[in-house]
């Protein structure tokens, strides 16, 4: 439930153990709002599909998870998913272009795979925090 997410709650020990975070089921486990989570996430989701990785795989789950179920949750972190939206395209744009864009991914994957641990450490904040900066760093290439 929503309120799992809530700053003021935390989830179960297993939340992130659940089969549909773990990549055991196909298709969109969560949805919330006006986006699916199987959508919205262009940096990471260039990403993972330039690691090979499905659309469904453990990172984009854990994150869609994240922005559905903690950011959706408040007003602020509504308006960095909205800044999230106008600004990734340009972004991921601008990477593809790059001669060094296999480095610049697998530095954003790391990244990325840092975020998760944060998730499933429950430091929610840290995990916003770090994608923004994330995406500060991005923007600069």
């Amino acid at each position: 439930p929503l309120a799992q997410f809530h700053p003021n709650h935390t989830l179960p020990q297993n939340f992130f153990m659940i089969p549909h975070l773990r990549n055991e089921r196909k298709g969109s486990p969560i949805s919330a709002g006006n986006i699916s989570s199987t959508g919205g996430c262009f940096l990471t989701t260039a990403c993972c599909e330039h690691k090979g990785l499905p659309d469904d795989c453990y990172e984009l789950t854990t994150l869609r998870s994240l922005r559905d179920h903690y950011m959706k949750q408040s007003v602020f972190g509504n308006g960095l998913i909205k800044i999230y939206y106008e600004t990734a395209p340009a972004i991921i744009e601008k990477i593809n272009k790059l001669d060094r864009k296999d480095e610049i991914y697998n530095e954003i994957y790391s990244k990325i795979v840092y975020i998760v641990d944060l998730i499933e450490t429950k430091k929610y904040d840290d995990a916003v925090c770090e994608y923004v900066r994330m995406m500060f760093w991005a923007e600069k290439l």
